[in-house]
């Protein structure tokens, strides 16, 4: 057990030196940086819910550009509103992105849960939030019995700069297993970008993650 505790905190100690995002505790699940790391073979681009300024009910659904439904919510049943980077949205997103804004809510923690039609090996998205500052990001993941898979925190700096610098928040499993995410920031709403998907498989671990290794599976208890 102590031989456990220790890797494990030196995992943490050297994830944290490297700007890592950390899992709350040992899963088969990886944390993705980029969206590159999806390895992609499908999306869903919110442009399809409306243009810039259309309402749209939290419970709604969209579709993959394969045709997989992907449900979106959050608490309290709140509306969401369809954006584009540059019409209104003045913040990191990539000119022109189509995104979807999950409303202001001042500094009160905000989420974005999306459900998926089928399992997903890998799906990420670029967030930022409507508060300009420093916020944490989180995203965590489950199977299709509703079961958490693990979650990870990842730092972000919301600017007005146009310059895609909006962080990228992804998971990656060795099997279709992630049925469910929910993406959380802790400094007002936020909106997120197109969604990448991977249905495939083929998902590496990322790299670093894996010369880590028992550092960060060795979690401590």
């Amino acid at each position: 057990m102590k031989k456990k505790s220790y890797l494990g905190f030196v995992g943490v100690m050297v994830a944290a030196l490297l700007g890592l995002a950390l899992p709350s505790q040992s899963q088969a699940l990886t944390f993705v940086g980029t969206r590159a790391g999806i390895l992609q073979n499908d999306f869903t681009d919110w442009s399809q819910l409306g243009p810039s300024f259309t309402i749209v009910a939290s419970g709604s659904t969209a579709l993959s550009n394969l045709g997989l439904s992907v449900t979106f919510s959050q608490p309290g049943g709140s509306n969401f509103e369809r954006f584009d980077q540059g019409n209104p949205w003045t913040g990191n997103f990539t000119p022109g992105d189509h995104l979807l804004w999950n409303g202001d809510h001042s500094s009160n923690i905000t989420n974005i849960t999306l459900q998926f039609g089928a399992g997903l090996f890998a799906v990420g998205t670029q967030i930022q939030t409507d508060i300009i500052g420093p916020f944490t990001g989180t995203i965590e993941a489950f199977d299709s019995l509703n079961t958490s898979l693990g979650l990870f925190t990842l730092g972000g700096n919301s600017t007005l700069n146009p310059d895609n610098s909006a962080i990228f928040m992804g998971v990656s499993d060795t099997i279709a297993d992630i049925f469910k995410v929910t993406y959380t920031t802790d400094n007002g709403g936020f909106a997120i970008n197109e969604l990448a998907m991977n249905t495939a498989g083929n998902v590496p671990l990322p790299g670093t993650l894996v010369l880590l290794g028992s550092g960060l599976v060795a979690w401590p208890g």
